[in-house]
């Protein structure tokens, strides 16, 4: 039975509403690489125009460092605005998916409670599971599944896309993991 989902269930208007605050701030998003990008390139372009060779490495260092800084934060910015990301807690078990670094494919996990052998939040944020048994992950492509494995003792850093999905999924790994003491 489903206890916990995020993001929570809209009703039609809500949803149309939030579809399109997310189209306005993918807009904005875009906007701010497409100027990032062009400061970039012009930081780029007048370091050619100095004589001094430490002076010029250093722009196009800082230039280069501007410009994929800005397009791994628009990227990543993207992935987690994805409809195709959430978190649902179940009695025996939660799936939560996360898109992949800097590609299209999205990873679901699903992991059984009774199979957590342990677990602890790292200092990025992030919960690292160590799990066994029955848990397993998929990796989505854009038409199909690509890969499905089980996970058999393997360590899994899970992000969370909200602090409450997270939060109640500590809460239920804990309760779970007291009830079987």
């Amino acid at each position: 039975m489903l206890i916990y989902q995020y993001p929570k269930k809209l009703s039609a208007q809500e949803l149309r509403t939030e579809k399109l605050n997310n189209k306005l701030h993918n807009k904005k998003q875009l906007n701010r690489f497409l100027i990032n990008s062009a400061v970039s390139i012009a930081i780029i372009a007048i370091a050619f125009r100095i004589n001094i060779l430490w002076a010029m490495l250093l722009c196009v260092l800082i230039g280069l460092y501007s410009f994929f800084m800005n397009y791994f934060t628009f990227k990543q910015s993207l992935q987690y605005s994805s409809d195709e990301v959430y978190t649902k807690v179940y009695d025996d078990r939660f799936i939560n998916s996360q898109p992949c670094f800097f590609s299209n494919r999205i990873i679901n996990y699903t992991m059984y409670f009774n199979d957590i052998i342990e677990y602890k939040e790292n200092n990025l944020g992030y919960l690292d599971v160590l799990a066994k048994d029955k848990s397993y992950y998929e990796i989505h492509g854009k038409k199909k599944i690509a890969k499905k494995s089980y996970v058999f003792n393997k360590k899994i850093i899970i992000k969370f896309s909200g602090y409450e999905a997270k939060k109640y999924v500590l809460d239920k790994i804990v309760s779970t993991k007291t009830m079987h003491k």
